[in-house]
């Protein structure tokens, strides 16, 4: 059995246990006047890779999680793998509860605490699926995995919204089939939303969308004014072959009514929802559509991204875009999922078999740049890192706008460990794309030792959103060493210890102490050395009493130069044999007792 086959089995056996063909994604999307990039290929398998979800994080970093199943098996588990902006991580196994276990339709949004949300269906309790979460945090890295639905229906795709308010809504949809709740036929399908707030836990669930036949494949996002919009698919037949695309919006207090987005006569599904940082809202969604050189009594399919935007609030809608367009080709380009990520280019990721193996991969494509309020410390320059107290230490951050207006903000800059020690703050002007660097100085006279941190950051400016502030700040280090610390490391330890117990009673030079006229040697400029002065003085090389030692200025002749040297350095004594200057921390020219209580107080000090 060819490769081909087998995948083609896989997608049946899939279907047949769960429509996976009903599952859906949710994203944010760019301007109608928008101009996209070829499609660019982001898994290579030979596996089935679909149902795409992407997370642009507050640290900056991107998240794409996606369903495929283990090499050599037919049932699918969650994947992710995380961009830096440089490159990507490995591909990473998040969710497989193994055997026939199916981990499917993943959704992930971030609070602003910085908790990564992940809800996904799995069947892993029995036949049918529910709905189950699993949250990531950076001091715990990703929690075991909780059941949030256990009905007898099967419930395939989920939604998830951190709200301003704290809480956390989940929207899913439910297939019913053991009693359905609609009259009239022998299946429905239902959206239900319930919300979690601290102290209380999960809310009751709510039924949010109920024709009579099907709401599917849900996508919330809360937009700047504080609602929640909620985009799915709802058919209108029970054959599934009208399917529009609609919407609800709750106000804080009620859902205000649901609106129909598209009336094409072509089946739309898998809408995907959110907010740009310029205010407009985007609906992504995929169109079936006949292909025209297929037979009239044997009709074939292919599927295609399309967008429509709104930049008053849903009070109007542009006409519709797409993303792709495969015109009389049969590939199926499904389950978008897009985000408007740092660069401010709208990202968008969907299931294709536009490969040439014929497999379903994950691609890509993105837009061009949507108008943003946007401002970062792309740098920040600390010079010295390692101080004593009062010497001065200089701060350079360097600042751009990187939106598409000109900006007015404040650059602060603050040191601190348990308390402040130095802010600053100065006010920028700049065009979009322009930068320039903000200097700032800081003198540690009276500082205690200590490590400080250096913050450097714009605070959000208006028009910014907060997933996108995570380029506001940079950190650096200053360390103000202890007295103690000879050599300047940080650290006051066995090696500064001993650097004064070698040199303890040691002194250092005289004031006019000059080697050059202790002419035997013995660290001191004294008698004998003035009469080797005064018997060669006058002589040149040759003459009875000449003596080149004396001839300290080395101009062939013992003169008033050499003299005079002598007599300024006459009765100074040299440094003693284990002198250093380094463990003089007191600058008194000798090393002592307090020199070395100085040392022991700090003993052991880090910073």
């Amino acid at each position: 059995m060819s490769r081909k086959i087998t995948i083609a089995l896989s997608l049946l056996i899939i279907t047949l246990v769960s429509p996976l063909t009903q599952l859906s994604f949710f994203a944010p999307v760019a301007s109608v006047a928008v101009s996209w990039a070829s499609p660019q290929r982001f898994t290579s398998t030979a596996e089935v890779s679909q149902q795409p979800q992407v997370l642009q994080a507050l640290d900056g970093n991107v998240w794409v999680f996606w369903t495929v199943p283990d090499p050599g098996n037919v049932y699918p588990h969650i994947h992710y793998e995380i961009y830096n902006w440089t490159s990507w991580s490995s591909d990473r196994v998040i969710v497989s509860s193994g055997g026939t276990n199916q981990d499917i339709a993943p959704a992930v949004a971030q609070a602003k605490n910085g908790t990564i949300f992940l809800a996904f269906s799995s069947n892993r309790a029995g036949s049918n699926f529910n709905i189950y979460m699993k949250t990531y945090s950076l001091g715990t890295g990703w929690s075991s995995e909780v059941r949030l639905t256990n009905v007898p229906d099967d419930e395939f795709v989920s939604s998830l919204v951190p709200a301003n308010d704290a809480s956390l809504w989940l929207f899913w949809d439910r297939r019913y089939v053991a009693s359905p709740p609609c009259s009239g036929t022998s299946f429905c399908t239902w959206i239900y939303s319930k919300v979690y707030r601290a102290g209380t836990g999960w809310s009751p669930e709510t039924a949010v969308a109920t024709n009579m036949v099907q709401n599917m494949q849900p996508s919330a996002f809360q937009m700047k004014d504080g609602r929640i919009w909620l985009s799915y698919s709802r058919a209108v037949d029970a054959q599934l072959t009208t399917i529009h695309i609609y919407y609800n919006i709750y106000n804080g207090a009620s859902w205000l009514g649901e609106t129909q987005l598209t009336s094409s006569t072509n089946v739309d599904r898998h809408p995907s929802i959110l907010q740009d940082t310029n205010g407009s809202i985007w609906v992504f969604w995929e169109r079936r559509l006949p292909i025209a050189t297929c037979s009239p009594t044997t009709p074939c399919f292919q599927a295609d991204i399309f967008y429509i935007t709104s930049t008053n609030n849903g009070v109007s809608w542009s006409p519709e875009g797409q993303v792709t367009n495969d015109g009389n080709n049969p590939f199926d380009d499904t389950h978008p999922s897009a985000a408007e990520l740092k660069d401010h280019r709208i990202w968008v990721f969907w299931s294709s078999s536009r490969d040439p193996q014929g497999y379903l991969n994950i691609y890509y494509s993105y837009s061009n740049p949507v108008p943003a309020h946007d401002v970062a410390v792309t740098s920040l320059v600390v010079a010295p890192i390692y101080v004593r107290p009062g010497t001065p230490v200089s701060m350079n951050a360097t600042v751009q706008n990187v939106g598409n207006y000109t900006e007015t903000f404040v650059t602060d800059l603050s040191a601190s460990n348990a308390t402040i020690a130095y802010t600053g703050g100065q006010t920028v002007t700049l065009a979009p794309g322009a930068s320039m660097r903000v200097r700032f100085a800081w003198n540690t006279v009276g500082i205690n030792p200590g490590k400080y941190t250096v913050n450097c950051t714009i605070p959000g400016i208006l028009g910014q959103p907060l997933n996108f502030q995570s380029h506001n700040t940079i950190l650096a280090k200053v360390h103000v060493v202890a007295p103690g610390d000879l050599f300047m490391t940080g650290k006051v330890d066995l090696v500064d210890a001993s650097i004064i117990a070698f040199a303890f009673g040691s002194r250092g030079p005289d004031p006019n102490w000059n080697a050059a006229a202790d002419f035997d040697g013995d660290g001191y400029v004294g008698i004998g050395d003035a009469a080797l002065v005064a018997n060669a003085f006058g002589t040149r090389p040759g003459d009875p009493n000449w003596n080149p030692v004396v001839d300290i200025d080395h101009d062939g002749y013992v003169g008033i130069g050499d003299a005079a040297t002598v007599a300024y350095a006459y009765g100074t004594y040299g440094p003693s044999p284990n002198w250093n200057p380094i463990a003089d921390l007191l600058g008194h020219n000798r090393v002592d007792i307090g020199d070395a209580a100085l040392v022991a107080y700090w003993y052991g000090f880090v910073c």
